[in-house]
C-alpha cells in the first residue's frame, strides 16, 4: 500500500516537475528527473511510514473510542477522523519544522549546489522554494493516499473496527 501510494503521489509531484517546471529537452534527459525524483520519493517514504505507523498506534489507543462511536451510528470515517487528523499531523510534521528554517539555519544541498556553481543566488532560493514546496505536497499527498489505503485494513465493508489483536492472529 505503502509503495502505491508513493507511487501515485511522489510520482504526480514529480511529473509536474517534469513536464510544467523544467520541461528539459528532450523531456526523457535524466539530469533533471534524477535528483528531483529522489527527493521526492525520499521525503514520501518518510511521510508515509510516519503517516501508517500513527494511525495504527491512534487505533489501538483510541479503539474503545471508536467502536463506541460505530455503536452510536458514525460511520468509519467519521469514527477514525480524530486519528486521522494526528496521523496526517504527524506525518507532515517532519517537512513543516524542515521549511520554517530553511535559509535561516539551514541552507539545503540543492541552494548552496547551485550557487557554488555559479547560479544566481536568487534563482537558487526560487528553486529551493520550489523544490520544498513540491515535497510538502508530494509528503502530503502521499501521507493522504496511504492513510485512506491503511484505514481500509481496520473496518469491515459494513463499518464494524477490527482490533489490532486480531490482525495479528
Amino acid at each position: 500500500m505503502l509503495f502505491v501510494s508513493i507511487a501515485l503521489g511522489a510520482l504526480s509531484v514529480l511529473c509536474y516537475l517534469q513536464f510544467v517546471v523544467v520541461r528539459p529537452e528532450p523531456l526523457w534527459e535524466g539530469k533533471y528527473i534524477i535528483p528531483l525524483g529522489g527527493m521526492l520519493i525520499a521525503q514520501s517514504m518518510v511521510a508515509g511510514s510516519l503517516a501508517v505507523e500513527r494511525l495504527r498506534s491512534e487505533f489501538e489507543a483510541r479503539a474503545d473510542e471508536i467502536e463506541t462511536l460505530l455503536a452510536l451510528g458514525a460511520t468509519s470515517a467519521e469514527a477514525s477522523r480524530e486519528s486521522v487528523k494526528v496521523a496526517m499531523t504527524a506525518a507532515l510534521m517532519p517537512i513543516i519544522n524542515s521549511m520554517m528554517v530553511l535559509g535561516i539555519v539551514a541552507l539545503p544541498g540543492m541552494m548552496s549546489g547551485q550557487i557554488l556553481a555559479g547560479v544566481s543566488p536568487l534563482l537558487a532560493v526560487r528553486y529551493q522554494l520550489l523544490i520544498f514546496f513540491c515535497i510538502a505536497a508530494s509528503a502530503a499527498l502521499v501521507s493522504w493516499l496511504s492513510i485512506r489505503m491503511v484505514r481500509s485494513l481496520f473496518f469491515t465493508r459494513d463499518d464494524q473496527f477490527i482490533r489490532l489483536e486480531s490482525l495479528q492472529n
